[in-house]
């Protein structure tokens, strides 16, 4: 989506697969708190979560954006 696009060129993305059960991949979900993937962790400048942009599960493009522009 084009607006998606958009609106993450002003982020550094990390995509990590932790949908295999290694005790690396069960640590991030401890680290993080995550119950399922997908989950999606926005961090600020200093590696500290902004938790109330947190997103879980499949979500809207609507939703997307509004986590992301704010």
């Amino acid at each position: 989506d084009p607006a998606v696009i958009k609106a993450l060129e002003k982020f550094k993305i990390i995509i990590v697969d932790i949908s295999d059960a290694s005790n690396a991949s069960q640590a991030l979900m401890d680290r993080f708190h995550i119950v399922a993937p997908p989950t999606f962790i926005f961090l600020n400048t200093k590696g500290q979560e902004l938790t109330d942009k947190r997103l879980i599960g499949d979500v809207s493009r609507e939703v997307f954006l509004q986590s992301a522009a704010s």
